[in-house]
């Protein structure tokens, strides 16, 4: 049997809300019945995208992501990001762009409500690509840079990026 999943796209319904995970990368955790009548453990992390507000057992959630198996079930991960979508009127709807639509130099999608929200994940991640010291990604902060020294076309880029971001459809 295999051990992962990459992209696996499901539904299932909340069987049980978990206390959130604050033990390093902070994560809202629940467990989902799928139809075929396994067990999946959702792991989302809220630091990355919004916490689901009001999750309740009985909600039905369409899921994406990673899926790895264990004795108990299995989980579901990030990679790059877990899409979570409540099919109920209280959902969340989301926003998908990649890092090179903002700017940077990889696919890593980020997923947000708001272009606030999306512009925050996009800066996390560069902050993180610069500890690293990634070429790719010190290349397009030198061009951001270089963008900034004139407030007006700054202006202009942010205002051309929340455009498009709200010219997307909700996933």
């Amino acid at each position: 049997m295999q051990n992962k999943i990459n992209g696996l796209v499901n539904v299932g319904i909340v069987v049980k809300v978990l206390p959130d995970d604050n033990k390093g990368s902070r994560h809202q955790r629940f467990i989902l019945k799928l139809p075929s009548g396994q067990a999946v453990l959702i792991a989302h992390n809220i630091d990355l995208a919004p916490k689901i507000n009001v999750i309740n057992i009985g909600d039905t959630i369409e899921f994406y992501g990673e899926y790895e198996w264990n004795a108990k079930g299995g989980w579901l991960k990030r990679t790059p990001a877990v899409c979570i979508k409540m099919l109920t009127d209280k959902g969340v709807t989301m926003k998908t762009m990649t890092c090179k639509q903002l700017g940077g130099a990889c696919d890593l999608e980020f997923q947000a409500n708001t272009f606030e929200e999306m512009s925050e994940l996009s800066k996390q991640h560069g902050m993180k690509m610069h500890q690293e010291q990634d070429a790719a990604h010190l290349q397009a902060m030198q061009q951001m840079g270089e963008l900034m020294q004139s407030p007006d076309e700054l202006k202009k880029w942010f205002d051309s990026k929340r455009q498009e971001f709200d010219s997307l459809p909700d996933s």
